[in-house]
């Protein structure tokens, strides 16, 4: 190991000659246009396993990690409304019953999505929520003396964990509490709210509901634990008796978290109101919820005293619980809510003071409100001059008055002034919420008698249904207006779903509509929910200037394919492959007998007769699921069609993007006849329902559905079982890109598929038009499939593709090869048979043989040094002499060992492995990594080098096993290897002489010729972003033997590893993306507000390719700006920030992440401080 103090490297611009088809070297030139004798190129791709074992296969994980840890589950505390009024009929609000009794219709969805009181029943998850429930007259004394009427602490009615198992459980208590549900009697809303309030400022005592395990003697609390309260009722309150925080949302006050509370500023006068605020009249409901929101309930202070289930008195100070909650923002920045009356001089709303964000991080309480009938949603409105109005003119209809505008109904007041959206959860903060905040209105007086207790008209009385919608906005919830029995449903479904998102929130990768940043882009999410692995991708709006992530939804795939009715999932273009032909796969007869014999078989691997039905299930028949309304149902429940995407990324296809010249490309790209400009966009993924999907980019509907011959011939059937334990289907990475194939050649788009841990083998699909999707065409669309092959050298791919830097969606994996054939080129990835390192050229047209490249003698690689838990990652391809067709490869693979080769000749049969000695004749490697146990999963990159031949860069690290997950002891390293062969060239054909390889055979350790680079120290922003700062020692190359061959450099955190594609920056200027995986099971360990170091992390760094030096000029945007930027190279984002984007005007490059829940808006963070430079200043990542 050498360590220098000068540099010998100089900056060198290299001459526009290298045609690149592996990595990004930043340089670019006109096809044909190579002139010079010495040119290099390199790459190299990988996969992952360890050096310590070489005979058994791997364990493939088959359960994506968890965080180690979970946030803990919320407190929801649900109110039922009971009251007389209960009784009568939901539509016509009378006695008269034509429709159903409110509260049959509440008892019923209660049921659908709190579940029947058997573990997992419902829409929640067994222990994902803390349940606590009460109503409002009886309070369902029937269940014991303790029953629901003031939530006492230790009751059954008790905050405690939601989960089954039979009589005495949480959940049976509950559905006993439903079943015994009668109406009867007021409703003393202030009472109800006034409990919950009560109750979560409890003292410090054993039953304390915000501790970790109420009613254990270990008093144990968390200061991220969440609370929130479901209020429903069918109308106006009555029966408020003296209860009273005073005029809550209208006294200055001071939060939680220490800010100040102005009733009167602009920036926040939309919570307060003018009312409850002397002795004769009571808080009303709004102030209550401000209350509740505001004050932090468990600061160490005197709690309220209470009595418990064993009728002690409960007194002293609440718990002195840390202000650790993470606050929820869905709308960054200032927003305003404009009016046609405010003009140019519209109120501006903070982000703290937006009800649309809850930035509380203090032990307060949100509000949910449902107004069940029509009685709950017919509001009146109040000027703010005070001037006379009729009190039935409802504040969301569209009746109008002189003194407002465009009033809006209420399919329109909308969360993201979206007027075409109908979704209810959304719906608080159009319409009159903008005139409240510009002051033309002012929340109306919710006591228009003389006292509390006055008596009121039914229209009076209707003026206090408004305090449904303040008092969600006051609690930073929402509020959902139900006319019907379903809306009611959906109001719980939303919010319990919104409870559920707000607390947990997995996503799996991000991709962008364009190589370039525009308005109107979008980002793609696609995700999973871990526990019931079922699937998400939505489309959402990226903002141009700033890289935001918008928080609503263009559209869900999801949601889509969950609303098909079972008669028409027959239109669904569902395809497979019967070993010789694309097949149509619908009919269970119709299907080759290898599929059918395995789609007969149940769990025990039987013949049961339920071929079609499986059949039916995978196409997304829900009929025959076993649920608690479907007794007599056969096969697994599913949460939605579409499975869980863990591993898959998402791959985008817009118009024919590669670039070529010849053969008519350019008709191919346009809109004209025979072009393909114009077609439909497309985004690609993998799911473990078995699934290849396509997606329209433009509207969410599924186009195409593609069930891999292995996957239908093997473990498909196990979706259906009732027990099933998760495992990957089509977990791999798809990557697309042009190709000039078939019997009359043309131009077409061809799709590979893999299947990453789900199987081994690869697929093709013909992807070219869109409009050419159907069953009946499934012959044409599929190409070949190899996923059920018996081929010894095929194993699970599981590389990331290599995808060009310029162009997002041009794969450099569907190249032409020397000899004119156009090919599919890819490492054989891990656990074949063989467990030899194989490059597998797989040819795209005529009898579409493969044709494989390895040390390893063919045609069964035989005995050699190689073989043995081992396999080839992915490849980088390079012409080198701008003829459009491959010359050299460089792939890594599970041993830690570089390959390079040589595909010169126009004959494949003298294409080789490029290095060889006497011990083994068909190839040894370039390099050998020999720091402890490594090896490559990820492909590396390179560029040209100065003096001749190729610098080539590649990280160590795999995450393949359970155990790879933890792995915290193996030190892994970035290399920047060169490969100083020579090349003489023609524009026809190339001649190669290779150089030495890397001297690995004396060393013990890292190569004596290789000089070290290593981080130094860390510095943090003022955003708590942690940087890094490397060190500048010289690389001395020559043309000498003795010359230096690289650098490296060892990461010195605990676990990390690279496992994504190495990626070009600007000039010189390489750019790495490492990583430390998290690990555990999706359910992680247990509740914590301080993630363990297991959960994942990711770093970005960023170093001059040939000497591994830092970057001479800032790369990074610091918040604060006194910090120094000298010898920065590494910043550590948040999980899931690997993105990278240019802001529209191009003066910014933003990191932005695909953890983004929806519903919540996402920044992104300035990278750095100027576009990508370079001779391809427009490049952009996705991945």
């Amino acid at each position: 190991m050498k360590t220098r103090t000068s540099n010998s490297l100089k900056a060198t611009i290299l001459p526009p000659f290298v045609k690149v088809m592996g990595g990004f070297n930043g340089y670019s030139s006109p096809r044909g246009a190579f002139r010079m004798s010495h040119v290099g190129a390199a790459c190299l791709a990988l996969m992952a396993a360890s050096q310590v074992s070489f005979a058994a296969q791997l364990s493939l994980s088959q359960v994506p990690a968890g965080n180690g840890s979970s946030e803990p589950a919320p407190n929801v505390i649900l109110t039922v409304d009971d009251s007389g009024s209960m009784d009568w009929d939901v539509t016509t609000g009378s006695t008269t019953i034509t429709t159903g009794k409110k509260i049959d219709l509440l008892k019923d969805a209660l049921k659908t999505t709190f579940g029947d009181g058997t573990s997992n029943s419902g829409i929640i998850p067994d222990g994902r929520i803390r349940l606590a429930w009460q109503a409002m007259h009886d309070n369902n004394s029937s269940i014991s003396s303790n029953g629901a009427k003031s939530i006492k602490l230790g009751a059954k009615n008790s905050i405690k964990p939601f989960v089954g198992g039979g009589t005495g459980s949480h959940r049976a208590n509950f559905n006993a509490f439903v079943n015994s549900l009668t109406a009867s009697n007021g409703t003393p809303s202030h009472q109800m709210m006034k409990n919950v309030i009560t109750y979560l400022n409890a003292p410090a005592n054993k039953d304390n509901p915000w501790a970790t395990n109420p009613g254990s003697t270990t008093q144990a609390y968390l200061g991220c634990r969440r609370a929130y309260h479901i209020f429903m009722t069918d109308g106006a309150w009555n029966s408020q008796g003296t209860i009273r925080p005073s005029n809550g949302d209208s006294n200055s006050q001071t939060l939680g978290d220490g800010t100040a509370y102005n009733p009167t500023a602009n920036t926040s006068k939309v919570f307060a109101d003018n009312y409850g605020n002397n002795t004769s009249k009571a808080s009303t409901l709004a102030d209550l919820a401000f209350s509740g929101w505001a004050r932090d309930l468990q600061n160490g202070a005197a709690g309220t005293t209470q009595t418990n289930s064993a009728g002690s008195s409960i007194s002293g100070n609440t718990a002195n619980i840390p202000n650790g909650i993470r606050p929820l923002i869905k709308k960054i920045g200032n927003e305003t809510f404009s009016t046609t009356t405010c003009g140019s001089s519209c109120i501006v709303t903070p982000e703290y003071w937006n009800p649309k964000n809850n930035p509380s991080t203090w032990q307060g309480v949100t509000q949910f409100t449902i107004g069940f009938g029509t009685g709950a949603v017919n509001w009146p409105y109040q000027k703010v001059s005070n001037a006379p109005e009729t009190l039935t003119t409802p504040l969301f209809t569209t009746t109008t008055a002189s003194h407002i505008n465009a009033r809006v109904t209420a399919a329109d007041w909308d969360y993201n002034n979206n007027s075409t959206s109908t979704t209810a959860s959304e719906k608080n903060y159009l319409g009159d919420f903008s005139r409240l905040v510009q002051g033309e209105l002012t929340w109306p007086d919710v006591y228009p008698g003389t006292t509390s207790t006055s008596t009121l008209s039914a229209n009076q009385e209707d003026v206090r249904t408004a305090e449904l919608w303040h008092a969600a906005l006051n609690g930073r919830g929402k509020f959902f207006p139900a006319k019907s029995a379903q809306a009611l449903n959906d109001a719980f479904d939303q919010i319990l779903n919104t409870v559920l998102q707000d607390t947990s929130t997995p996503l799996v990768s991000i991709a962008t509509s364009s190589s370039f940043l525009r308005t109107g882009l979008n980002a793609y999410i696609a995700g999973y929910n871990a526990l019931k692995y079922s699937g998400s991708l939505s489309a959402r709006p990226l903002d141009a200037t700033t890289g935001a992530i918008g928080a609503s939804e263009v559209w869900n795939a999801a949601t889509q394919l969950d609303a098909i009715t079972t008669a028409n999932l027959a239109n669904r273009t569902v395809i497979s492959y019967s070993g010789t032909a694309g097949i149509a796969w619908k009919t269970y007869t119709s299907l080759p007998t290898a599929q059918k014999t395995k789609l007969n078989q149940n769990s025990s691997g039987t013949a049961d007769s339920n071929g079609q039905n499986r059949v039916d299930y995978i196409r997304g028949d829900k009929t025959k699921e076993l649920t608690t309304t479907n007794t007599s149902g056969i096969f697994r429940e599913r949460d939605s069609r579409l499975g869980d995407i863990v591993n898959s990324n998402i791959w985008y296809t817009g118009k024919p993007a590669s670039g070529y010249t010849e053969n008519g490309y350019a008709t191919f790209r346009g809109t004209g006849t025979g072009g393909k400009g114009g077609r439909d966009p497309m985004v690609y993924i993998g799911a473990n329902d078995g699934m290849l999907h396509g997606f329209s980019a433009t509207t969410g509907a599924e186009k195409i559905a593609y069930i891999p011959q292995g996957i239908a011939e093997g473990g498909l059937r196990k979706l259906t079982d009732t027990g099933y334990t998760h495992q990957y289907f089509v977990d791999g990475s798809p990557f697309a890109g042009d190709a000039y194939i078939g019997s009359t050649p043309s131009w077409k788009t061809v799709l590979t598929g893999t299947l990453g841990a789900g199987g081994k083998g690869y697929f093709v699909l013909d992807v070219t038009d869109p409009s050419t999707f159907s069953e009946s065409n499934a012959a044409s669309l599929v190409i070949f499939d190899t996923t059920a092959t018996t081929d010894g050298d095929i194993g699970h791919i599981m590389s990331p593709p290599v995808v060009d830097d310029a162009i997002a969606n041009k794969s450099r994996q569907v190249v032409k090869m020397n000899g004119g054939r156009w090919a599919v080129v890819l490492g054989n990835g891990v656990n074949s048979t063989n467990e030899a390192p194989v490059l597998l050229v797989q040819y795209l047209d005529g009898d579409k043989s493969i044709k494989k490249i390895t040390p390893c003698a063919q045609p069964t690689s035989g005995a050699c040094t190689y073989k043995g838990t081992n396999g080839l990652g992915a490849p980088a391809l390079i012409d080198l002499n701008g003829d459009g067709t491959v010359d050299i490869a460089y792939a890594g693979d599970l041993k830690g060992n570089v390959w390079k080769f040589d595909l010169t000749s126009a004959t494949d049969s003298a294409w080789k492995v490029s290095f060889s000695d006497t011990t083994n004749p068909l190839g040894r490697p370039f390099f050998i990594a020999k720091q402890g146990a490594q090896s490559f999963t990820a492909a590396p990159f390179w560029m040209a080098h100065p003096m001749g031949g190729v610098m080539v860069a590649i990280g160590t690290g795999q995450n393949l096993t359970d155990a790879d997950q933890s792995d915290t002891t193996s030190t892994q390293t970035l290399y920047a290897l060169w490969d100083n062969s020579t090349f003489t060239s023609t524009l026809s054909a190339v001649t190669m002489t290779d150089a030495t390889p890397v001297n690995v055979a004396a060393d013990t350790g890292v190569p004596t010729t290789l000089v070290q680079q290593t981080l130094t120290s860390t510095q943090v922003d003022s955003d708590g972003t942690n940087y890094f700062t490397s060190s500048s020692n010289g690389v001395a190359y020559s043309t000498q033997s003795t010359t230096d061959r690289g650098w490296y450099l060892n990461w010195t955190l605990a676990g990390e590893r690279v496992l994504q594609n190495i990626r070009g920056f600007s000039g010189q200027k390489i750019m790495i993306q490492s990583m430390i995986p998290k690990t555990g099971s999706s359910s992680g360990g247990g509740e914590t507000c301080s993630p363990s170091a297991t959960t994942e992390r990711n770093f970005q760094t960023v170093l001059n390719m040939f000497n591994g030096t830092p970057p001479k000029t800032p790369v990074f945007a610091f918040v604060d700006t006194s910090m120094s930027n000298t010898n920065t190279t590494k910043i550590e984002g948040k999980a899931g920030d690997t993105t990278l984007i240019n802001n529209s005007d191009g003066s910014k490059i933003k990191l932005i992440s695909s953890n983004c829940a929806v519903g919540q808006e996402c920044a992104a963070k300035d990278f750095f401080p100027g576009a990508f430079v370079g001779a391809r200043a427009n490049w952009r990542v996705i991945q």
